[in-house]
């Protein structure tokens, strides 16, 4: 009964405050539901909009720090420096592109052109003849997992996780990986940037998830701990006893802070 009577000494003290905003209005008129929902909002004050809330600007990209709590490779053999410009860093512009066995991320060429251009300078002073694609991407998923994946997902599933995520995704970059395999009396080498991405390993994970709640079988898809993100830029021009120029997983080659060379100065 007391807490009645203060619900209702509350509610004639709130008409009477909206009265005397606004002595014109009949007291027999006011709707105490409105006038409820008018002391929630706060809008008594007629004519007032709540100010629109301010909309946070996007942290500078640092790529110094993307990798903060992560630890460095081991030390270089001796080799010199390379540029790289961070321009790389800047892929939000670009359009995500689907691809129908694997998932990549696209990035700025003319970014990384000079940095082609001086390993292949480097080969030709070491009698390596270097060539490349005349693009540069970091491959996400590859067309080997995507075989593990297809009897449970498709590729447009896997490209709707990517195609919001992927090229926002930030990422370090560690070093000059370099790449070797002898095959009959050949040696095949192939030079990348190592980089590592918590933002790629998150697109992954969804992938995963995915896959796994389709009924496929986590033991065969990882999503971080075999994952090696590079930017493949130059691999032996030919090798007659190899098909194939570049050098992958399944030659047994692992593009991993492992394989650093040479630094990198960012510019």
């Amino acid at each position: 009964m007391m807490a009645r009577s203060v619900s209702l000494v509350v509610l004639l003290a709130v008409v009477s405050l909206c009265a005397a905003q606004d002595a014109d209005k009949s007291l027999t008129f006011i709707d105490p539901v409105e006038v409820a929902s008018g002391v929630v909002s706060g809008i008594l004050n007629k004519g007032q909009v709540p100010p629109p809330a301010p909309t946070p600007s996007s942290a500078p990209y640092d790529a110094n720090k993307i990798c903060d709590n992560i630890a460095f490779p081991p030390k270089f053999p001796s080799a010199p420096a390379f540029n790289l410009s961070k321009g790389v860093f800047v892929a939000d512009n670009i359009a995500f592109q689907p691809k129908t066995t694997y998932v990549q991320q696209t990035l700025d060429y003319n970014s990384v052109l000079p940095l082609y251009n001086a390993l292949v300078a480097y080969g030709a002073q070491q009698g390596l003849p270097l060539t490349g694609r005349g693009e540069a991407h970091i491959t996400v998923l590859t067309p080997p997992e995507f075989s593990v994946l297809q009897p449970f997902i498709t590729i447009d599933q896997i490209n709707a996780i990517a195609a919001p995520l992927v090229q926002k995704a930030r990422f370090c970059v560690l070093c000059i990986g370099r790449d070797t395999l002898p095959i009959n009396g050949t040696l095949n080498t192939v030079f990348n940037v190592v980089v590592r991405s918590p933002d790629l390993i998150e697109v992954r994970r969804q992938i995963f998830n995915l896959y796994v709640n389709a009924g496929g079988d986590g033991s065969r898809f990882s999503y971080s701990n075999i994952f090696a993100p590079h930017i493949t830029m130059a691999f032996r021009t030919s090798n007659p006893s190899f098909a194939a120029t570049d050098l992958f997983v399944e030659n047994g080659i692992y593009k991993w802070d492992n394989s650093c060379f040479a630094p990198v100065n960012l510019v």
